[in-house]
């Protein structure tokens, strides 16, 4: 049975995690104070968020839910405990530590994502039939990696270990991708996954101009404040843009078990032995 508080309490914890990664880029865009300095609401959103998430597993280990809802709760538990970890041991960390920091934090919010998508009513329903999955199994698994190697060549541009060039070039190779994702995706008559597709247009385009925004800020010296914000809501919308890759993999993952589950199953031989036999009267 669909528990909606169990739900509903997910969808907190991934509503706090996005106002975790927002206080985070905050602090970390402001080069022109220390780390940490004044991250005070991202230190409280990370000890809400873990609070959260501990009671959650529990949750989920006494109400005896689905194993690997279970695992994938524990898994982003230990994602947020080693993230914060990371991101309290050094006062002023280097730039590899900061990217690690960041990427965790990627991953971490994608999984809360995912744990609120897997609580919701709308996982619980039969998937519509599809005859053939697998060119969008392939395009379900490379869409997540194309952008995440995107969101960290952000990272490592924000945090001063590379250029900004092959961050602009990825973004456009990203944006060519997105389109035959696009079109496969709404040529499927499932409703949950064209939904996510939609969502998927929306944020990924809003991250592609958010970008050439701050690109145009920073090349005609835009105010300091303006250029924190536009890049801490660049940041987070990248972050958001992986999080919906993720959830159409796991709809197509759901689509394709259902798909092979609906398949006939061929007979035996002893079984096609049985009925090739005349009936006795």
């Amino acid at each position: 049975m669909q528990n909606i508080w169990l739900h509903r309490y997910a969808l907190i914890i991934a509503v706090l995690t996005a106002l975790l990664f927002l206080s985070g880029t905050v602090v970390t865009t402001n080069e022109d104070r220390p780390f940490y300095a004044e991250g005070q609401s991202h230190v409280w959103f990370g000890v809400v968020a873990g609070s959260l998430l501990v009671g959650l597993i529990l949750w989920l280990w006494r109400t005896k839910e689905r194993a690997w809802l279970w695992r994938l709760a524990w898994l982003a538990g230990s994602i947020a405990l080693v993230d914060g970890v990371v991101g309290a041991s050094f006062d002023q960390p280097p730039a590899g530590v900061r990217i690690l920091h960041s990427l965790l934090g990627q991953i971490f919010f994608s999984a809360t994502i995912a744990i609120a998508l897997m609580t919701s009513q709308a996982w619980q329903k039969r998937p519509e039939p599809i005859e053939k999955t697998g060119r969008l199994k392939f395009l379900a698994i490379a869409t997540p990696a194309v952008v995440l190697l995107q969101v960290i060549l952000g990272a490592a541009h924000r945090h001063g270990a590379m250029g900004l060039a092959m961050h602009l070039v990825w973004a456009m190779v990203v944006g060519l991708f997105l389109v035959p994702v696009m079109a496969i995706i709404f040529s499927i008559p499932e409703p949950r996954l064209r939904s996510a597709g939609i969502a998927l247009s929306i944020v990924a385009c809003s991250q592609i101009l958010l970008g050439f925004g701050v690109f145009i800020m920073q090349s005609i010296d835009a105010d300091p404040e303006a250029l924190i914000v536009a890049a801490s809501v660049h940041a987070t919308i990248g972050a958001l843009t992986l999080a919906t890759t993720v959830v159409i993999a796991l709809l197509v993952w759901r689509v394709s078990v259902q798909a092979r589950s609906a398949e006939p199953r061929p007979l035996s031989r002893r079984s096609e032995d049985t009925a090739a036999r005349p009936a006795l009267a």
